[in-house]
């Protein structure tokens, strides 16, 4: 009995670790950092950066959504990303946006209670929530 209590013991151990190791996005597009260009002096503060970076969006200051930049790095479409979701999962589409997450640009689709991370490089899912 011992053992099969130090087994789920371990089990749970483990499923608990692995959403951590999972929430580490990479994708095949690396988005160089913004803060290097002249404009980014241009702002009275870092907030004011931040904000027009992700678009004008609100948000986690290292995001930046829905800009041009992104959408000139970016190899597949918002409807190339919607396909790949549909194909993947059902349900009614959500907010689908391009983002640069920690230097990794992603498509993130809501679709029915998921979203997903959609490599912009090659289609690949790269995390479900």
């Amino acid at each position: 009995m011992q053992l099969a209590k130090s087994l789920l013991f371990v089990g749970v151990m483990v499923t608990l670790a692995l959403p951590a190791v999972a929430s580490k996005l990479h994708s095949s597009i690396q988005v160089p950092s913004a803060s290097n260009t002249s404009k980014a002096s241009s702002y009275e503060n870092e907030a004011d950066e931040a904000k027009e970076r992700r678009g004008g969006k609100t948000g986690e200051a290292n995001e930046e959504i829905n800009t041009p930049r992104l959408f000139k790095l970016a190899k597949i479409t918002k409807e190339q990303s919607k396909a790949i979701a549909a194909k993947n999962f059902k349900g009614k589409f959500g907010k689908v946006d391009l983002e640069n997450e920690d230097g990794n640009l992603i498509w993130s689709v809501e679709i029915g209670k998921k979203e997903l991370a959609i490599d912009a490089g090659n289609g690949k899912i790269l995390e479900v929530e």
